[in-house]
């Protein structure tokens, strides 16, 4: 068991960083000691070629592969910052969670979480009501390790199911068992979504909850349950 002030944190592996960092130089290299006979072949099949790679293929062998070797070290660099910050880091202490995405830390208190899982590429946190109060992607976190660190806390681990996953409908538009105020914000939502809009979505997702309907998706439609049923 921890002691209570101790935290635990978990993230991105640093393998994973360590991969972007160290495979695109080595990608790099790789391109540069092939593009002048990739370039000859698709001169000699195809009568043209990219004029970028009939730039580099211009330039001396040993020349091209370390230029690219360079620019691939650059941009495995950038890939591996972007990587940490767009990666969710889950902190987990004897008052809460500290959940923090894109430069942006969050707090939820010991107090008001009623589970956590994932859902299937985001992780979901739910409140004691039922409400969803945060939910952020979680592809890229060890799964496995975070369920242990969460246990160890003592915070409630659901796994890989919603603990409501029986509750979920199928949004059917015009339904009777929905207002039609609330069908006008799936409706709006469903818009949002097709044109990529996701903070309009997301906006939207928050009115609904406000009205007592929970929103989630499944490919390209929307499930909802109802809170305070059940």
């Amino acid at each position: 068991m921890t002691a209570p002030n101790d935290t635990e944190t978990v993230r991105m592996p640093t393998r994973y960083l360590w991969l972007l960092r160290l495979g695109t130089p080595l990608l790099g290299a790789g391109l540069g000691s092939v593009v002048d006979p990739v370039v000859g072949w698709l001169l000699a099949t195809t009568d043209s070629a990219p004029g970028p790679l009939q730039l580099l293929a211009e330039i001396p062998a040993p020349w091209a592969i370390l230029l690219l070797t360079a620019v691939g070290a650059v941009a495995g660099i950038w890939l591996a910052q972007q990587a940490q910050r767009d990666g969710l880091a889950v902190t987990a202490g004897a008052d809460g969670l500290v959940l923090a995405h894109r430069g942006d830390d969050r707090f939820l208190d010991r107090t008001r979480i009623g589970s956590v899982h994932t859902d299937p590429r985001d992780l979901v946190v739910l409140d004691t009501d039922g409400r969803e109060v945060f939910r952020g992607p979680a592809v890229d976190l060890p799964t496995a390790r975070l369920a242990t660190v969460l246990r160890r806390h003592g915070y409630p681990w659901s796994g890989t199911r919603d603990p409501h996953e029986e509750r979920y409908r199928g949004w059917v538009d015009g339904h009777p068992d929905l207002g039609e105020r609330t069908h006008v914000l799936l409706r709006d939502r469903r818009a949002a979504l097709e044109s990529g809009d996701r903070a309009e979505a997301g906006r939207l997702h928050r009115r609904l909850q406000e009205g007592g309907v929970v929103v989630r998706d499944r490919g390209k439609k929307q499930q909802y349950r109802l809170l305070g049923t059940g």
